[in-house]
């Protein structure tokens, strides 16, 4: 890692972003950083002058005055972050970490009866160490504000950190989503419907470091309205946090006119692999290592786990299932803090419904499942439901994310 000149960062504002399992990667340790700068980069890359910087075991967003706090925002949707905080660069010298100690006291207090001084000595050679910055840093802020000291529950906390050569002073720190920086797990194809469950599935798998990008079977005529309305936010949302993902939208007609409701008790778990299958195609032409699905064990009747092994076992292709042991509540308290509940609860036509039988069978087998599916020719239903398909390209910019397309899916491999 090249040396940083502090000189060009002294004096200014910053977001400092602190990681977790990055620092247990050993020898990747280096590109697993690098992967969360890049993220970290498109994160802050809206704020004039912002430029983010690879610190030892930290990485640092230097920002123009005044927009420490709006980096750090954007900065806490990142994956791989484990906390970040506004900051202000300054000479390591106690004199002026007592001055901005105050000065952040002063900026971020408002209504704080107490407050803490947390401080931490990177660099060595700094001749206080860590509590005696603590204690001379709260003295000045609690001479210079009144504020009590609670060394327990605080309303303020403060937090020094000395480097070499800078020390940061920060406050306002908030968590991040923790896990590993997007693009550094293998790719995989999350199944997005428009309920509750598959946006939360596809963001867990995306914050263990897979690039995921998703696959909806829509119910209209055209593409348009899909494209543009309800999963086009949903996968807003989840490229938000992962820096970018694409949207294949695929008519789930070809299914539906082949399969209608002949198979009764079976139709929704055919319908399932069919959507598995789908995916499969896809990882054969664009190298996904995964599909991924919102199922969770037992929460309707096409879940059982004879269910969900037949179809996943039916499937050809490896299936991620991170709901699986989460109950509804446990679900809905996830995608209400990523953003996605309020757009999955609205109105949108499924696919699903409209092929599912009123009494669903819960103990199928592979076999059964494989041997209705080829009699129902829905093999054949892939090639329609690809060459009807389209694209969103979504990549994130600052704090908005960008949409190109929908365009016509790229295909790379062969017809089947």
């Amino acid at each position: 890692m090249p040396a940083i000149d502090p000189r060009g960062i002294i004096g200014r504002e910053a977001a400092v972003i602190h990681y977790s399992e990055v620092a247990l990667k050993g020898g990747n340790r280096g590109l697993y950083e690098e992967a969360l700068r890049g993220a970290a980069a498109a994160a802050v890359s809206d704020l004039e002058g912002a430029e983010v910087l690879r610190l030892r075991g930290r990485l640092l967003a230097v920002v123009g005055e005044g927009a420490s706090a709006a980096a750090a925002e954007r900065l806490r949707t990142v994956f791989g972050v484990s906390w970040v905080a506004p900051c202000r660069a300054v000479e390591p010298d106690m004199g002026r970490i007592r001055e901005e100690a105050v000065a952040a006291a002063r900026r971020c207090g408002g209504g704080a009866r107490s407050f803490r001084i947390r401080a931490s000595r990177d660099f060595k050679g700094f001749p206080a160490n860590s509590l005696e910055i603590e204690r001379d840093a709260g003295a000045a802020v609690a001479g210079a504000t009144g504020l009590r000291v609670d060394l327990e529950a605080p309303d303020l906390e403060i937090w020094v950190e000395v480097l070499e050569g800078m020390a940061l002073v920060c406050c306002g720190r908030e968590r991040g989503p923790g896990g590993l920086p997007a693009g550094t797990n293998g790719r995989a194809v999350a199944l997005l419907s428009g309920g509750i469950d598959s946006p939360v599935a596809a963001w867990l798998i995306a914050r263990r470091g897979a690039e995921v990008d998703l696959l909806h079977l829509h119910p209209f005529e055209g593409t348009g309205d899909a494209a543009l309305g309800k999963l086009a936010e949903l996968a807003e949302r989840i490229a938000l946090y992962s820096t970018r993902t694409r949207l294949i939208i695929a008519p789930c007609w070809p299914v539906r006119f082949r399969l209608g409701r002949r198979e009764g008790r079976h139709a929704a778990l055919l319908f399932r692999l069919f959507a598995l299958r789908l995916a499969a195609r896809l990882a054969a032409e664009r190298g996904y290592l995964a599909a991924v699905t919102g199922d969770s064990l037992g929460q309707v009747a096409s879940q059982t786990l004879h269910n969900l092994s037949a179809v996943y076992r039916a499937s050809g292709i490896a299936v991620l299932a991170p709901l699986a042991g989460m109950d509804k509540e446990e679900i809905v308290r996830i995608a209400r803090s990523i953003g996605t509940y309020e757009i999955s609860i609205r109105p949108y036509p499924d696919c699903c419904p409209a092929v599912a039988g009123r009494h669903p069978a819960t103990r199928s087998s592979p076999e059964e499942l494989l041997e209705l599916y080829e009699g129902a020719g829905l093999e054949g239903a892939i090639d329609e439901a690809m060459d009807a398909a389209v694209e969103l390209e979504l990549e994130r910019r600052g704090s908005r994310v960008l949409r190109s397309g929908p365009r016509p899916l790229a295909r790379t491999g062969p017809r089947r």
